[in-house]
């Protein structure tokens, strides 16, 4: 290759040859100046950023870029994070409510015990109450008075001797089927009370018998109440025997509760424990 130099300063020219070895014939000749250089260098730089911009504005490239992301796709990938932490925030709470029935059922939970782990549901049912008016606060007060009057307090807190009070006062309704191990009590009034000291470990709203609350109690003893309308008190509640704790749902004009009893894990018949049916 032979270099021939034609001219001087910034557009002096040059020229490439390629010979044959043998016969020295020229095979293959280029002319270039120091300004022809560059300005190939220019417009090959400016064909790679425009390649480059146009790949980044119409493939899916554009979506890693920051900057260039799509604004109502960045807030539906927000939207969606926001909703993927909501859901994993109920799902450790129901783990957390499951952990206590079966703590509640197989006895293992003391009825002293601090629910800390349940402070969401805590918090999620007093807003249930928050504006409680004085026509209501006046008809629970008259309905606790009544039936701390009316029921006298037997002393049967022994193991041995543990027995629960009716939590209703009304006609006793019992199943025909002997696996269930359930009483049904058609009420008087609409006011449920605690079989038993003890305390308030849950209180679930479902579609079909409304609001169950779980009470647990001393011995490893546990009630629950279904067929709730309105829960009187709150997860974590200390309640006496008798002491009003809900208000049942009525049933073709007549209200219905159906009570359960358990003992470390086994469930009872209500009956075989009942004071004065």
């Amino acid at each position: 290759m032979i270099m021939q130099k034609k001219n001087g300063n910034f557009t002096k020219r040059y020229k490439f040859q390629i010979l044959e070895e043998s016969s020295l014939k020229e095979v293959w000749n280029l002319n270039i100046s120091k300004r022809k250089v560059l300005f190939l260098v220019g417009v090959f730089c400016v064909l790679i950023f425009v390649l480059t911009a146009m790949l980044i504005v119409v493939t899916p490239i554009r979506y890693i870029v920051p900057g260039f992301t799509d604004t109502k796709l960045r807030n539906e990938l927000i939207s969606q994070g926001f909703k993927v932490d909501s859901l994993s925030k109920v799902i450790r709470l129901q783990e957390t409510k499951y952990k206590a029935f079966d703590a509640a059922i197989l006895g293992q939970l003391l009825p002293t015990s601090n629910l800390e782990n349940d402070s969401i549901a805590i918090e999620q049912l007093s807003k249930l109450d928050v504006e409680v008016s004085d026509i209501e606060q006046n008809f629970r007060l008259e309905y606790e008075t009544d039936f701390k009057n009316s029921i006298s307090i037997i002393d049967f807190q022994r193991e041995d001797n543990f027995l629960f009070m009716l939590p209703a006062q009304g006609r006793l309704i019992t199943s025909n089927n002997i696996e269930q191990q359930n009483i049904i009590i058609e009420t008087n009034n609409n006011i449920v009370v605690a079989a038993q000291e003890g305390t308030i470990i849950s209180i679930q709203n479902t579609l079909t018998n409304g609001y169950i609350i779980m009470i647990q109690h001393p011995y490893g003893f546990v009630t629950t109440y279904k067929n709730i309308k309105q829960p009187l008190k709150k997860i974590g509640d200390v309640v006496q025997i008798t002491t009003p704790i809900a208000v049942v749902n009525s049933t073709n004009n007549s209200y219905i509760l159906e009570f359960n009893l358990w003992k470390n894990g086994v469930q009872l018949n209500p009956l075989d424990y009942i004071l004065d049916k």
